[in-house]
């Protein structure tokens, strides 16, 4: 069974389609899912509620996924991951651009984490690097290129 790509919805009103339309043909044939508009206002368990349901509406039960959250979204990772975890669907890496979720957690995360950012000066590369994560910078028009790249690496 192959895995998908997910990319999750933006909690401040940035298009994700194009986004994901151009890592659709960089990965190709692997699939990849753009889950529909969900009103970044919800609290945040019925957001990540949506966003589940929706993963769990684009293909079969159990298969693995690949989580890619633009800007704020990648505060939301850990409960997405969580969710996951509770419908049985393993999750083989996490790619964070522009952001990535704050705080500690205790279960999280569970696989390869991506930092990918436009932002050179960004002051969550360092927080990525002393995570452990994959951190790189790269010009905004090579952003899906190294998705692409963390994503083939963490392909099992």
């Amino acid at each position: 069974m192959t895995s998908r790509v997910i990319v999750l919805p933006s909690l401040d009103g940035e298009a994700v389609a194009d986004f994901a339309a151009n890592l659709s043909f960089m990965l190709r044939p692997q699939e990849v899912h753009i889950i529909g508009s969900i009103d970044p206002h919800l609290p945040e368990h019925e957001w990540v509620a949506a966003v589940s349901l929706g993963i769990s509406r684009t293909d079969k039960a159990f298969q693995s996924v690949h989580l890619v959250a633009i800007g704020d979204a990648a505060s939301r990772l850990p409960a997405i991951a969580f969710a996951q975890l509770a419908a049985r669907r393993r999750v083989l890496s996490y790619v964070c651009i522009n952001s990535i979720p704050q705080g500690q957690f205790a279960d999280w995360p569970d696989a390869p984490v991506c930092f990918v950012t436009s932002d050179e000066k960004s002051e969550h590369i360092n927080i990525a690097r002393l995570r452990g994560w994959e951190s790189v910078h790269a010009p905004h028009d090579e952003i899906h290129q190294i998705v692409a790249e963390s994503i083939r690496s963490n392909t099992i």
